[in-house]
């Protein structure tokens, strides 16, 4: 059901609210709106300086012992990766410049401990919230919470996090460790005020498997305790004051999801093949390798895309070769012996500005993606010689993000080579053949495939951008957002003219877009002539589903009626109508 349903559905006295998907899942219960307890700080003098630098050693020690505590059950809960969250929290205690200033500020200025502390961080914070940068703000958040566990240890205070029943955990801003020590009770979804898909209160809860939404301000005053609410997230939604239809609609969304998932299970390891025996490869894009045991469990043949961008989003700055080397080893050998393509940085446009002196007036059109890393070819280098030495395995390929030039991919490919060349040269062993690819994004990179050919092995199709750049509309503008056309006949001609172009080159072609996660769009994509779809791994199995059970040549009969539509109305209704044929034909109901 569609979202415009979604709201026929509801009364009166019903409120839909839109959020970010943080993590998938469903839940339907009774709010706890957490509010931490405010601290209260004054710029106390000290007579007794001894008495308060006991008192600091006191509360380190006592932050230490908790935070050590909250390692150990994030490993035990999750793993190593998670647990490595709060072992960076760990070492800001252990800094030893800040416990120094921190202990100058007592003894020289003979502030109390609580207010010493409170001033040095500040310092940090201040200079990190000096920016629109959402990743820095986040961290930000992660730094006072430090701050204030100190504090609250110094004026011997104990965080609770006992629930009363079965809840979802609204609050303006949960911390890493609230996200954690809250699974010690039945939490049902988390709901918060602030916060992003790439906060780290967004990945443990898709680690953790429960259903999250966030960036929802100003939701508390909104709410109230007990309260029942409704939350989808799949869709992002907060549900107010839902009348009967809406309940009963999300408490068989939960009991379908739940019956799916264990139906699913069975057709993991099962080939997927259309109805007429034409296999169609299903991949899955990862964001985070915490990820990867999901799409495995969801029969993931492989890694269509790793945004390794998000490396970058939770260190904050670029990882570097060793971090990288680890982490590409770990998605590698995970996957193995199937294929991995790791996307080399795409930053700038709509994600995050590394450099703050730097500010563009349309970033859309600016500095990002493969244009950015042919000016930091250091960066790139370091980036392509972790890419090959993690290649060990013989299952991992490079691809290129936001290519639009022929010149691009071949100052790319020489870096790439002369990479190659200097391990070869040092005696680090890589594959030799490993494959090169580049991301159909731009519109005039379409036009440039014959040409490409030649230096290019694979290409994989970002149906989000080159839908935007296509249309020359800012698919995250409101005002605009309803000429953003997934289904504009213009693009399904494109998406036929690049499979017709790689066919004849024998290149490989996929689509990673999120029109390939699209239900509606799968039989139009295999008529086009994908025949390797790289999804979000929780739609995997359903969309495997749906394969299972069409024909090819069908599908083929279906593109070719869309590619004669000349309005999106037009394609909707055919694509609508193949689905109704199908669910008729199968019983079922997706």
């Amino acid at each position: 059901m569609s979202f415009d349903e979604i709201i026929k559905l509801k009364g009166p006295d019903t409120k839909i609210i839109e959020g970010i998907a943080a993590a998938p899942g469903y839940a339907i219960g009774p709010v706890f709106i957490y509010q931490k307890e405010i601290i209260e700080i004054y710029p106390a003098v000290s007579l007794t300086t001894d008495y308060e630098l006991e008192a600091l050693d006191f509360a380190l020690e006592r932050s230490k012992k908790e935070l050590k505590k909250v390692i150990e059950f994030s490993r035990e809960k999750l793993n190593e990766r998670m647990a490595g969250i709060f072992e960076a929290h760990l070492m800001i205690l252990e800094d030893p410049m800040l416990i120094e200033s921190i202990r100058k500020n007592i003894i020289e200025d003979r502030h109390s401990a609580e207010y010493s502390v409170d001033v040095e961080f500040k310092k940090y914070l201040q200079q990190m919230r000096k920016t629109d940068d959402q990743l820095m703000l986040e961290r930000a958040n992660e730094i006072e919470d430090i701050k204030f566990r100190i504090i609250r240890n110094l004026q011997r205070k104990r965080w609770e996090s006992k629930l009363r029943q079965s809840v979802i955990v609204v609050a303006k801003n949960l911390t890493p460790a609230d996200t954690v020590l809250f699974t010690r009770n039945d939490v049902l979804a988390y709901v918060s005020e602030m916060g992003g898909l790439t906060s780290h209160t967004a990945i443990l809860a898709r680690a953790l498997n429960i259903p999250a939404v966030v960036g929802i301000r100003g939701l508390i005053n909104q709410l109230e305790n007990d309260k029942t609410i409704v939350v989808d997230g799949f869709n992002g939604l907060i549900i107010i004051n839902p009348n009967e239809e809406i309940l009963e609609y999300y408490k068989n969304k939960i009991h379908q999801y739940s019956l799916r998932k264990k139906k699913y299970e069975e057709l993991s390891n099962v080939i997927c093949k259309t109805k007429d025996n034409h296999h169609i490869k299903l991949m899955s894009n990862i964001d985070f390798l915490d990820e990867i045991p999901f799409a495995i469990a969801s029969g993931s043949e492989g890694v269509g895309l790793f945004r390794t961008e998000n490396l970058f989003f939770q260190k904050g700055t670029f990882p570097n070769e060793t971090e990288q080397i680890e982490a590409y080893l770990d998605l590698s050998s995970k996957f193995y012996p199937n294929v991995v393509t790791i996307r080399t940085f795409d930053i700038g446009g709509d994600k995050i500005n590394f450099n703050e002196q730097y500010n563009e007036t349309n970033p859309f059109l600016g500095w990002r993606g493969i244009r950015l890393l042919l000016d930091l070819p250091e960066i790139l280098k370091t980036q392509f010689r972790a890419i090959l030495i993690s290649s060990v395995y013989k299952n991992v390929r490079v691809m290129l993000p936001m290519v639009s030039s022929l010149d691009e991919v071949i100052k790319a490919k020489e870096i790439f080579n002369e990479t190659k060349k200097e391990l070869k040269a040092n005696g680090i062993k890589f594959d030799e053949n490993i494959k090169f690819g580049i991301m159909v994004e731009i519109p005039s990179i379409v036009y440039c495939l014959k040409e490409l050919s030649k230096y290019i092995d694979f290409v994989s199709v970002g149906t989000n951008d080159l839908t935007q750049y296509l249309l020359a509309v800012d698919r995250g503008n409101e005002k605009v957002f309803k000429s953003y056309q997934e289904f504009h006949p213009a693009l399904i001609r494109v998406l036929r003219l690049i499979t017709k172009e790689l066919y004849r080159s024998k290149i490989e072609v996929s689509i990673c877009g999120e029109l390939a996660s699209n239900l509606k769009a799968v039989p139009l994509l295999l008529g086009l002539g994908y025949n390797v779809l790289s999804v979000n791994e929780y739609l995997l199995p359903e969309i495997k589903k749906l394969i299972l059970n069409i024909k090819l040549n069908d599908c083929k009969k279906l593109a070719v009626k869309c590619l004669n539509s000349s309005t999106q109305s037009e394609i909707i209704k055919y694509l609508d109508e193949f689905i109704k044929k199908y669910k008729g034909e199968n019983n079922e109901s997706l």
